[in-house]
């Protein structure tokens, strides 16, 4: 075969290779429900918790922006958030709760949004059955007070036969009657520039490709690696703030918590469903919780026994495993719960 011949034929097979990888991500994308265009454009302005993921709310603040889907990238994770119609990071589930199926509503803060987890692998997933439903309704940067909010004005809407709040020291910190949206917002990093030349996500021919915007992806995440987890090391999210520091605060602070769970008890109630709190933190064993007439399972003691680092190498939030072993533990107590 001529050197012509040759070269051709070279340039035919890798425009066929592209093209057939290319049919198969928008397969595999189709299946999977995920854009990878996404790779692409996300990554000119990269943060923990990207722009368009909240909007304004007159009541609770803010929340969760409805249809919004978007690429989460750190030093730590790239996950996608993908919300769904009614504000939640969740599939669709209708107002009314089919038949044969306990449905279950959660509610906290970014540990149970499932900040750097994929959605199917977060806590409030695991324990999902034929029987079992889970709504979750985790809010990044939610306090208990705004979690409260949002189910009277959301989550009372669902019909349901359970609520969980899933505590940590964090979000009874932020109780404070006032809620402010900037509060929430990510860390802008440093890990790519809107000018790379080389697979410009300006270029039309990574505009509309699944595989090429992938590629794009791996490409900078390999050369910009040193530096973005340098960054993250110097500038990530502090989530580990002295939340009592003295006697005086520490009654405010367990007054407010006492105040908003016992409004959460009487919701609940007044929509005939139970209602569960399960202590994910670490640190905080927030015995005064006891103290109220309602179900309350700490799991403090189980994490700090854990012999696996429970969180991101710079992120403060859980790691998938951690996840993991919160979602079996809810398995176990659902099935107290129910049998």
């Amino acid at each position: 075969m001529k050197k012509g011949a040759m070269l051709i034929f070279v340039v035919f097979v890798i425009l066929i290779s592209f093209f057939v990888v290319g049919v198969g991500m928008r397969v595999s994308g189709k299946l999977s429900d995920i854009d990878y265009r996404l790779f692409l454009r996300e990554l000119d302005n990269p943060e923990r918790l990207p722009e368009g993921l909240f909007i304004n709310d007159p009541v609770i603040g803010y929340a969760l922006n409805p249809g919004f889907e978007t690429l989460a990238v750190t030093s730590d994770f790239n996950v996608i958030y993908k919300i769904n119609s009614k504000g939640q990071r969740d599939q669709e589930y209708p107002y009314d709760r089919p038949p044969g199926k306990k449905r279950v509503l959660a509610f906290g803060d970014s540990f149970t949004f499932g900040e750097g987890v994929k959605y199917g692998e977060r806590f409030t997933d695991i324990p999902e059955t034929n029987e079992i439903e889970i709504i979750n309704f985790g809010v990044p940067g939610y306090g208990l007070d705004q979690s409260l909010a949002l189910y009277k004005i959301e989550g009372s809407r669902y019909e349901h036969d359970m609520v969980i709040i899933f505590l940590n020291a964090v979000s009874l910190g932020r109780i404070s009657y006032e809620v402010n949206m900037t509060a929430t917002r990510g860390q802008k990093t440093v890990y790519s520039n809107p000018g790379e030349r080389v697979f410009n996500s300006s270029n039309f021919m990574f505009k509309d490709s699944y595989f090429l915007s992938y590629l794009r992806y791996l490409y900078l995440t390999t050369i910009r690696e040193k530096g973005f987890k340098e960054f993250d090391r110097k500038e990530g999210v502090n989530l580990s703030k002295k939340i009592v520091s003295s006697a005086e605060v520490a009654k405010t602070f367990e007054n407010k918590t006492l105040n908003v769970l016992t409004e959460f008890i009487k919701t609940a109630k007044n929509q005939d469903a139970d209602i569960i709190i399960i202590n994910i933190d670490k640190n905080y064993n927030l015995t005064f919780v006891s103290k109220m007439y309602v179900s309350y399972y700490p799991l403090t003691e189980k994490l700090q026994s854990l012999n696996f680092s429970l969180r991101f190498e710079y992120d403060p939030h859980y790691n998938k495993a951690t996840h993991e072993f919160i979602g079996k533990e809810t398995v176990s107590i659902l099935r107290n719960v129910y049998n």
